[in-house]
C-alpha cells in the first residue's frame, strides 16, 4: 500500500510545485551612480603606459571549437614578452566575445592569466558538457522546474555552469583591472546586441554586480532550439534616476536619414525605458554578431560607448602628445566551411537544417561587413590626418585569426569541419589549440606588430586595408 500512495504521490508533489521554479532575479539598482559597477573607465591601468598599445581581442561563437580555437591564440599572445615579465596577453585591454568564445573571456576574468593557462582546458575544453547538461535534464528532480513557465533549459544550465566551471563568482568579484570583459548576448525582441556590462544594466535600473558570471556566459551561448532564452527583469528607470545619454535624443531626432546605424541604435537603447518591457530574454550574442566586434566598433563610432575609444585616441598627453600610439584589434574566428552537401539532392533540407541555417548562415556573411565596418573607419580616421599633410597620430592593426589562413588544404578541410558543439574529442581540441596559436603567429599583420613593438620607432606598419 505504501508503494502504492508513493507512485500516486510523487507526481501529485510534482504537479502542485510546476510553475515554482523561477529564474535568479537580477536585482533592481537603488541610485544610477557612474562611478559604481562593472565599467571600462572604472578599471585600473596595470603599468604607467598601458595605453600606448591598446588591444581589443575579440572571440568569436562555435561552441567548443571557438574555446578551443580562441584559447590556443591567447597562449600565443602569452609567449609574446613585450618587456620583463609581461606579455601580450597582459598588454589586452578589452576581450568581446560571444558565444562559445565567452566562456574563454569569462573564465579569464574570474580566475587570472595564471589559473587561465594551467586549467582552462581540464575545466572547459575537455570536460564533458554536453553529457552533464543531457544527465540534468532526464534527472526527475529537476522535471518540475523544467515545466515552469519562467525557468528553462537555458536556467538550469547556468545553474550547472555556475557551480562547476566559474565558481560561483559574480561581475563584482571579477577585479576591476583590465581587461575589461565584454560578454555579449543577443535581445530577441530587438534583435539587438546586449552587453553584460553596467552600462547596459543602467538601462534595465538593475545592477550588475549581483549578477553571476555563469549568467552573462549562458545567456551569450544559449543558443536557440538547444537552449531556451534566458530572462531578465527591467526596471522602471524613474527608479533609479537613469538619465538616458544625450546622444540617443540627438540621434533621434537627426539621423533617421543621415545616420540610420546610429538610428536604430538609439530606438534600441530607448525601447528598454517602455512600460511595457517588464522583462528581456537574452539568446546567443551570435546572433547579433557572431565574432564579438560589433562593440569595439562601436566605440569608434561613439563617444558615449561603453568601450570609449574616441575618447582615448583624442586624449593629449603631455609627454608624447597622444596617449594612444598602436590600436589593435585581434579577431579570433572560429567561422566553419560552408556546409553545401544539401544542394546536392532535389530534396529540400529537414526542419533542423533549416533552423541552423536560418539563425547562422546571415550571421556568417555579417561577420565580413562588421570586419569592413572597421577597415573603413580606420581608412577615414588615418586619411583626415594625411589629407592634412600630418603624420597619423596612431597605427591600427587587424589581425583576423582564421581557419582559411591554414594554408595545408587537409589541414583546412578538417579544422572547418569540426562541428559546433559543447563537447569535442580530444585529438580535435589540441588541433584547434594548437592551430589557434600557430596562425596567429604566423598572421603578417601580427609579425607586422611586433616588429612595430620591437622598433625605437613610435608606429609602426600602417593597417593595410
Amino acid at each position: 500500500m505504501s508503494e502504492v500512495r508513493f507512485i500516486i504521490g510523487w507526481p501529485v508533489a510534482l504537479l502542485l510545485a510546476t510553475g515554482c521554479a523561477t529564474f535568479p532575479a537580477n536585482r533592481e539598482l537603488a541610485t544610477w551612480d557612474r562611478n559604481h559597477g562593472y565599467r571600462f573607465e572604472n578599471l585600473v591601468c596595470p603599468h604607467e603606459r598601458c595605453d600606448e598599445t591598446f588591444i581589443v581581442l575579440s572571440l568569436s561563437g562555435g561552441g567548443t571549437r571557438a574555446a578551443a580555437f580562441a584559447y590556443g591564440a591567447m597562449l600565443a599572445l602569452d609567449q609574446q614578452e613585450i618587456a620583463p615579465g609581461r606579455t601580450l596577453l597582459d598588454e589586452v585591454d578589452v576581450i568581446s566575445s560571444v558565444s562559445g568564445g565567452s566562456f574563454a573571456a569569462g573564465y579569464l576574468g574570474v580566475y587570472g592569466k595564471s589559473v587561465f593557462l594551467r586549467r582552462f582546458r581540464a575545466d572547459v575544453l575537455d570536460r564533458k558538457i554536453e553529457t552533464a547538461l543531457m544527465l540534468r535534464m532526464l534527472a526527475p528532480w529537476n522535471w518540475w522546474k523544467l515545466a515552469s513557465r519562467s525557468y528553462g533549459r537555458g536556467d538550469l544550465t547556468d545553474s550547472y555552469y555556475d557551480r562547476h566551471i566559474f565558481g560561483r563568482r559574480t561581475f563584482q568579484d571579477l577585479p576591476r583591472k583590465r581587461p575589461f570583459i565584454v560578454l555579449n548576448a543577443t535581445d530577441l525582441s530587438i534583435g539587438s546586441r546586449f552587453s553584460f556590462t553596467q552600462d547596459h544594466f543602467d538601462r534595465l535600473c538593475s545592477d550588475l554586480d549581483q549578477v553571476s558570471v555563469s549568467r552573462g556566459v549562458t545567456a551569450s551561448s544559449a543558443f536557440p532550439i538547444v537552449f531556451s532564452p534566458l530572462t531578465l527583469h527591467n526596471y522602471p528607470d524613474t527608479n533609479c534616476s537613469y538619465p538616458a545619454p544625450k546622444w540617443t535624443a540627438n540621434a533621434l531626432e537627426r539621423d533617421l536619414e543621415l545616420n540610420p546605424a546610429r538610428y536604430d541604435r538609439a530606438r534600441a537603447w530607448r525601447s528598454y525605458a517602455a512600460e511595457t518591457r517588464r522583462f528581456v530574454h537574452l539568446s546567443d550574442g551570435g546572433l547579433a554578431d557572431n565574432i564579438g566586434l560589433r562593440g569595439p566598433i562601436e566605440g569608434l563610432l561613439n563617444p558615449s560607448s561603453s568601450i570609449p575609444l574616441i575618447p582615448l585616441l583624442n586624449k593629449l598627453d603631455d609627454a608624447d602628445n597622444h596617449v594612444v600610439r598602436r590600436v589593435v584589434f585581434i579577431i579570433v574566428d572560429a567561422r566553419p566551411g560552408r556546409n553545401i552537401k544539401a544542394d546536392a539532392s532535389a530534396r529540400p533540407p529537414g526542419i533542423v537544417s533549416v533552423l541552423s541555417a536560418a539563425a547562422t548562415n546571415p550571421m556568417e556573411n555579417y561577420s565580413s561587413d562588421t570586419v569592413d565596418i572597421a577597415r573603413n573607419w580606420i581608412r577615414e580616421w588615418t586619411n583626415q590626418f594625411s589629407d592634412a599633410g600630418e603624420e597619423p597620430p596612431q597605427a591600427f592593426y587587424r589581425i583576423h585569426v582564421r581557419f582559411d589562413a591554414e594554408h595545408d588544404p587537409a589541414e583546412r578541410q578538417r579544422l572547418q569541419t569540426i562541428p559546433t558543439r559543447l563537447q569535442l574529442p580530444r585529438p580535435q581540441v589540441q588541433a584547434l589549440v594548437d592551430a589557434g596559436a600557430r596562425l596567429l603567429t604566423e598572421s603578417h599583420d601580427y609579425q607586422c606588430l611586433l616588429s612595430a613593438l620591437r622598433s625605437v620607432a613610435p608606429l609602426g606598419c600602417p593597417e593595410s586595408g
